[in-house]
């Protein structure tokens, strides 16, 4: 983590998360749920544009394929 202020906002985000995770109405096919895992280097848009490109081939995200609900 090259930002400090990420390390604050994943624990508060997951601490809001856990009980829909725990429940699972929220589900991460990723698997991605690590502060190593949910940040991207330096704040780059451009690491940023290609792993959700990535994610979203891998998982079939599409109107037609999985429904992604949020990001």
């Amino acid at each position: 983590m090259d930002d400090n202020n990420a390390k604050f906002f994943y624990e508060g985000a997951m601490n809001l998360l856990k009980p829909y995770i725990d429940s699972g109405k929220l589900v991460f096919l990723s698997n991605q749920t690590t502060p190593e895992r949910t940040q991207t280097q330096s704040w780059s848009t451009k690491i940023a544009h290609k792993r959700l490109d990535n994610l979203i081939e891998t998982y079939g995200y599409s109107p037609q394929g999985m429904r992604l609900d949020a990001i």
